[in-house]
């Protein structure tokens, strides 16, 4: 087992607001990139669950210590700009 997902909230989970769903990311990802010495990327993006709009990212892209390519959304989805 590579990774454990401790609250159930992996990539590509529905979060209310994009606040929640960048908080979520840094859970996901920081802890991450610390221990690998690596940079993580994803974008963001909207999405629609049983006719309620709220937003999710995909897998992140693992780069190198000094750079990184941001993962695309899917095909036809609107990415965000958020700041690190």
């Amino acid at each position: 087992m590579k990774f454990v997902d401790m609250d159930g909230r992996a990539p590509v989970d529905y979060f209310r607001t994009i606040n929640s769903a960048a908080k979520d990311w840094g859970k996901y990802c920081n802890g991450r990139s610390i221990l690998r010495g690596k940079e993580y990327s994803s974008s963001f993006y909207s999405i629609t669950v049983n006719g309620k709009k709220g937003h999710t990212y995909p897998a992140a892209n693992e780069g190198t210590h000094d750079n990184i390519h941001q993962s695309a959304p899917p095909k036809g989805k609107r990415q965000y700009r958020y700041a690190k």
